[in-house]
């Protein structure tokens, strides 16, 4: 990312920088898990605040897109809580623009950002990150870091999948856009050759292409619920009653989330049938894709949070969502342009234009 030149005009040369970096916690670290990296970042020059940007560079072995629904946020290690959703989006290929808070982080002070829902992977050798700093004035016009270090990726991850999950039932209790639905999946843990599955401790869900991530999700507006249930099957006819299993969702982006098993709870079993559910989850908002939504592929997961996954289902396997629709009696409305422009304090004509699909 620092560039030196051979003019001091030309380069961005921050080797001088002795801003503080440590790469504190990853999770869900195997081929495809979708899991969280956080930085413990000390600035040296200056507050790091709302007028404020960090820039982070992904190793190459990364997705180039890094994920998708990304979600970024300060976190507290003490209390072990979020604290201020921050904005961030893929700038370019590996690398992952970050707005600053509202509330400013004090220089010579350590803070916590953590980046939710990263593609993970395995690599042979680890490389590193890299995460600048600056003021969005002189990236503005310089697009140059203030203050810059590297620090190495953790260990690699594996391909760590010895079965399919064998999904019999995926349904959606509403199937109207731009609404709510609780998502209900019920599914069994197939007999591995190693129990590899044996004592899972959490269960992944990701949300079809189609579903266009949840708005909600990304920026925290909206709070993710689940529930699993452990099923027991007895009797003629046979009949199967389902107990709950403690635990709590601990990760969420815009298309993904995990719930992990409380510590007291028994943990997941191989042979065992589960049912697992999501609730009020935000229906597709977009027009074009919603009504395709059979087309997509949801996808579950199970895993140890301190290894990672460990079996993912196969969507080929189980019956496909609903396509999507407007609820019964209502028209979709859309921008016609994808961005429009409204002078504060005054009113433009036509200014703001809501039209029917055009698909």
């Amino acid at each position: 990312m620092p560039i030196v030149g051979t003019t001091t005009a030309a380069s961005n040369d921050v080797s001088a920088s002795t801003m503080a970096l440590a790469l504190a916690a990853r999770s869900l670290v195997n081929i495809m898990d979708v899991g969280m990296l956080q930085f413990t970042i000390t600035p040296a020059t200056a507050d790091w605040g709302v007028n404020d940007l960090a820039v982070i560079s992904f190793p190459t072995y990364y997705n180039p897109n890094v994920g998708h629904g990304l979600r970024c946020s300060l976190y507290d290690a003490k209390t072990k809580k979020d604290t201020e959703r921050l904005y961030c989006k893929v700038a370019w290929d590996y690398s992952l623009m970050v707005y600053g808070p509202a509330a400013a982080q004090k220089k010579a002070t350590a803070f916590n950002l953590r980046v939710y829902g990263v593609q993970m992977n395995s690599f042979g050798t680890a490389g590193k990150f890299g995460v600048g700093l600056t003021n969005s004035t002189y990236w503005g016009t310089d697009m140059k870091v203030l203050e810059y270090k590297t620090v190495s990726d953790g260990t690699t991850g594996k391909w760590g999948a010895k079965g399919i999950i064998d999904v019999t039932k995926v349904e959606l209790s509403s199937s109207d856009m731009r609404s709510s639905t609780d998502i209900t999946i019920e599914f069994t843990l197939p007999t591995t050759s190693d129990t590899s599955m044996n004592d899972a401790d959490f269960i992944g869900m990701e949300l079809p292409f189609f579903w266009m991530t949840v708005p909600g999700w990304a920026d925290g507006s909206v709070a993710a619920s689940a529930a699993l249930s452990l099923g027991t099957t007895a009797g003629t006819p046979a009949k199967t009653t389902y107990a709950a299993v403690k635990g709590a969702v601990t990760m969420v982006s815009g298309c993904n989330i995990v719930f992990e098993l409380d510590t007291a709870a028994t943990k997941l079993k191989e042979g065992s049938k589960y049912r697992f559910v999501v609730s009020g989850v935000p229906t597709a908002w977009h027009a074009t894709w919603g009504p395709m939504m059979n087309l997509g592929s949801l996808s579950v997961s199970v895993g140890k949070k301190a290894s990672g996954g460990s079996g993912w289902s196969s969507a080929q396997f189980f019956n496909p969502l609903k396509a999507m629709a407007a609820k019964k009696g209502l028209n979709l409305l859309e921008f016609k342009n994808s961005m429009v422009t409204i002078s504060r304090g005054t009113y433009t004509k036509n200014a703001v234009c809501v039209v029917p699909p055009s698909t």
